[in-house]
């Protein structure tokens, strides 16, 4: 047996390493990349060299602590946030693998483990769990859904009791059988860390070159664009701006998808020579200060900046500006309870004060919420594969949204609904010359709406009439 002292050792440098090292990362790298996750691959070896199961029979107790672990795994994610700061179910997830622990070492299933089935799966267990990721990942990135068929989840899970009992059988036993001594061992364990750690810097840095260069100017989200503020307006203000006699008199105001059109009202305001203040709240449904929903689960996380982005819209901001653009994700505000009551209430009241309203269709929805899918597809799709397919209730519920919306401003004259015709500017694969024009599956990217702008001005289309 192998000094425990040395493998403490070396789990405990790697755990120091990774978690300090995933205080500087995004989640993404923190669940994709070995060096951030090297710890865990060993916790599982710490068990096997110092912890011996027990026997014991299925009591009250083991009973009691079983139907506990099904209960945390079927409470529903919005309700544990809802309550608690741990957005991220760190606690239910320690909790769970406590109890899991507490039930497999007592030795209170022994009976229930002890079956052939069970124990061949047990002997597969670590190769399953290298395998698992692997695999779905792979039908992830040909089915670009995160929700995969029910067939294409079948067929991962028989591939990944597949390969785990090749791997098993000739890679797994005979590493076990192999006799290394106490030199080699160390020399591989120091081989395995160096090798992930470099593997994985490279990686990071790749990448980091990749997003300067390309996703943060062009493909990025928060770049270069108003968002989420209650901002000054030397900040917000889009249009031609670089004529100091244009006063601001158009408000641009809604959520994330008025953020996402900063460039456009930049390029069009310049084109039609007028500034607009544009101000966005991330979540914020655009009502009167005195209505609040908590359907919509980031705007209930944000109730106290949503009331005041919109008291600061009713108080202040529309008594500045004679014209207002509305805009926000139509499909995601009509899901809350009485919102086109509430939407009248806003038009009225904005009309009450003697201003002028535009009120924009919302852009389409491609369908696939992986950000990276519609450039996957394309890939994909020169290579013969067509087996990714887009979520058409987020295609329906974007224009059954528009279409109501119409119908509400259609009610009111002196109110403007601009039909955006995207399908006109925009390319059924929402890609131009191979690039991605969204962000995710509802939002532009800087690049996308640029291009949008351009064909826009080019059509001789006008914003403000």
């Amino acid at each position: 047996m192998y000094p425990f002292r040395f493998i403490l050792f070396v789990f405990i440098s790697l755990w120091i390493f990774s978690w300090i090292d995933s205080l500087e990362t995004s989640r993404y790298q923190s669940y994709f990349l070995p060096h951030i996750r090297a710890y865990e691959l060993l916790i599982g070896s710490l068990y096997a060299f110092k912890t011996k199961p027990q026997s014991a029979p299925l009591n009250k107790v083991s009973w009691s602590i079983l139907l506990l672990i099904l209960f945390i795994l079927f409470i529903p994610q919005h309700i544990w946030t809802q309550y608690t700061a741990d957005q991220d179910n760190y606690i239910p997830r320690l909790i769970l693998c406590s109890l899991v622990g507490w039930v497999l070492y007592s030795g209170s299933l022994k009976n229930i483990l002890s079956a052939d089935i069970l124990v061949k799966i047990g002997l597969w267990s670590y190769s399953l769990y290298l395998w698992h990721w692997v695999i779905l990942a792979g039908f992830r990135y040909v089915f670009v859904q995160n929700d995969l068929p029910l067939i294409a989840i079948l067929l991962a899970a028989v591939m990944t009791f597949l390969f785990s009992y090749l791997s098993y059988e000739h890679i797994e036993k005979p590493a076990r059988k192999a006799s290394l001594s106490h030199h080699q061992f160390v020399y591989g364990m120091t081989a395995y860390f160096l090798g992930a750690s470099c593997f994985a810097m490279i990686t990071m840095h790749h990448k980091d070159l990749i997003d300067d260069v390309q996703n943060k100017r062009l493909f990025g989200w928060h770049q270069n664009i108003c968002d989420s503020g209650l901002q000054s307006n030397t900040q917000c203000l889009q249009g031609n701006i670089q004529n100091k006699k244009i006063l601001p008199t158009i408000l641009a105001v809604g959520d994330s998808h008025n953020s996402q059109y900063n460039q456009f009202y930049h390029l069009v305001g310049k084109h039609e020579n007028w500034v607009a203040y544009v101000e966005s709240g991330q979540a914020c449904s655009i009502l009167l200060p005195e209505v609040y929903f908590v359907h919509h689960e980031a705007e209930g996380q944000n109730q106290e900046f949503c009331r005041q982005f919109r008291k600061r819209f009713a108080d202040k901001l529309i008594h500045q500006y004679p014209t207002v653009i509305l805009t926000q994700r139509w499909s995601q505000r009509l899901e809350e309870p009485d919102y086109e009551k509430n939407f009248n209430k806003l038009l009225q009241f904005i009309l009450q004060n003697g201003n002028t309203i535009y009120v924009l269709r919302d852009n389409p929805n491609t369908g696939f919420e992986n950000k990276n899918a519609l450039q996957r597809i394309e890939f994909l799709k020169s290579k013969g594969i067509t087996l990714a397919k887009p979520n058409q209730n987020l295609i329906i519920a974007t224009e059954q949204a528009n279409e109501r919306i119409r119908k509400i401003v259609q009610k009111y004259p002196q109110i403007h609904w601009v039909d955006l015709d995207f399908p006109r500017y925009i390319p059924n694969n929402y890609l131009y010359n191979q690039m991605p024009m969204y962000y995710d599956d509802d939002h532009f990217n800087p690049y996308g709406i640029g291009i949008f702008s351009q064909k826009f001005i080019e059509s001789g289309a006008k914003l403000i009439q």
